[in-house]
């Protein structure tokens, strides 16, 4: 349908080429793969899923990349323990307690709402896996996982991601005093806590930010434990 001619748009009474082109545009659109690729100028590519260009999402780049978007912060890959098709899991910078990992969509969305159906049950198979690899590695007699889904709930990002906290018995003298922790919780900038895999919860004023290469550290011990449970 593409070899129509000028004159023959003439003979038909087209006195313009625009709806047709429209037309061909559309149909282009409709047939086309749920991806594309984009090449930069240094060779790098990525995937852009179609729905990124809609105001509800951003681009995400395909895996390739040397660190995740999570908000507007970049996760270094070094950090991140598990990715899934639409999930990734990461240390954290100034975790509450040894073990308090966080669980994130890829597609950068504010709200469990904008998830689709697929984006949400491999949220949730994501956070149950590293429930299991937390228990290889800590043994822990509890678990607190917890979402805070909106900024009058306490979201310090706008980025739908789950909390993962190990617990153990008397680990907080007052067992609620773990929400007030989550409340207070935001990214800093940097890193500093021991490295050994106990369940001791060090006091505010010794939590401080970790380096980078105590988190890199932290997430290859859960990449291994994931390789060996």
């Amino acid at each position: 349908f593409c070899s129509v001619t000028m004159s023959q748009m003439k003979t038909l009474g087209v006195k313009s080429t625009f709806p047709i082109f429209f037309s061909i545009f559309s149909l282009f659109l409709i047939n086309f793969t749920s991806t594309f690729e984009l090449t930069t100028h240094n060779s790098q590519k990525f995937l852009i899923p179609l729905f990124a260009l809609s105001s509800s999402s951003e681009v995400i780049a395909d895996d390739n990349m040397d660190y995740s978007l999570f908000g507007k912060f970049k996760i270094p890959a070094n950090s991140i323990f598990l990715k899934t098709k639409h999930s990734f899991g990461f240390v954290n910078l100034r975790p509450i307690v040894p073990g308090h990992v966080l669980i994130s969509s890829h597609r950068i969305c504010g709200r469990l709402r904008d998830l689709s159906n697929d984006e949400y049950t491999d949220l949730w198979q994501a956070v149950r896996k590293t429930q299991e690899m937390l228990t290889c590695h800590y043994g822990p007699s509890a678990f607190n996982v917890a979402v805070q889904d909106g900024e009058a709930s306490g979201q310090s990002v706008k980025h739908v991601h789950v909390h993962i906290l190990p617990r153990k018995e008397g680990d907080f003298e007052r067992n609620d005093d773990i929400y007030d922790e989550l409340q207070d919780w935001a990214p800093k900038e940097l890193m500093k806590q021991g490295d050994d895999a106990s369940l001791e919860v060090p006091n505010e004023e010794d939590r401080k930010d970790r380096t980078l290469d105590q988190m890199a550290e932290e997430a290859a011990s859960y990449r291994d434990t994931f390789d060996t449970s």
